[in-house]
């Protein structure tokens, strides 16, 4: 019985660990969506900005030197060089900033999954701990009910055998024979019923061990 209750809290204390590794696992699921979302924002805006001055520099060079600036709608001339450098280097910085926020957007779509599966793989393990919670509280219960009940067929006997240790020698009475080793068999099943119990506590304790894999899993995750 000992043995099962500290299987039982020690049970209990699993569970509330992996109800914080989960909460801790949602906040980052939450954070990492945000992020994401944030990003993709990002992109698009330099994505924009990039395809703009895309635009422009190509009406500049269908211009040419001669043309009118499609901004100001002054004639290029020598300012022609020097805006197709700059909207080029502008493009190039918008489509390069445009290529990294997209990149860090993959890396955070790959954490998204893994915090998932990590999330699932907790919800597993939760599921699983509190059935074998389940099984060692009842296991308890019912080792308690059947020692209480022991302990009293077991005062009913000694009270029986007490008063016919004061009668003395008497004449063998088959019938009050047949009670008293009817009630020592069931005595024995008890007996064997508690040793079962004791069987079934010390299993759903060991039960921990098949749980190693979604262990593992977590680990990896983690």
């Amino acid at each position: 019985a000992k043995a099962s209750m500290a299987g039982a809290d020690e049970t209990a204390s699993k569970i509330r660990e992996t109800e914080r590794m989960m909460s801790e696992c949602q906040a980052s699921r939450a954070s990492t969506s945000q992020r994401i979302g944030e990003l993709r924002a990002r992109t698009r805006e330099r994505e924009e900005a990039a395809s703009k001055d895309r635009k422009k520099l190509e009406e500049i060079r269908s211009a040419g030197r001669e043309g009118i600036c499609p901004t100001c709608e002054r004639a290029l001339e020598d300012a022609y060089e020097l805006l197709v450098s700059k909207l080029t280097e502008s493009a190039e910085t918008a489509e390069k900033a445009a290529s990294e926020t997209s990149k860090e957007t993959t890396a955070r779509d790959v954490e998204l999954k893994a915090l998932a599966n990590k999330e699932e793989a907790l919800r597993k393990r939760r599921a699983s701990l509190d059935q074998q919670l389940t099984t060692l509280r009842r296991a308890e219960a019912s080792y308690d009910e059947r020692k209480a009940e022991l302990s009293k067929l077991r005062e009913r006997l000694s009270a029986r055998r007490e008063a016919l240790g004061k009668i003395g020698v008497v004449k063998f009475d088959e019938q009050t024979y047949a009670k008293v080793k009817a009630e020592n068999e069931r005595l024995r099943r008890l007996h064997e019923e508690l040793i079962a119990l004791r069987m079934v506590a010390r299993q759903a304790e060991n039960d921990e061990g098949e749980k190693k894999d979604v262990a593992e899993r977590i680990s990896r995750l983690a």
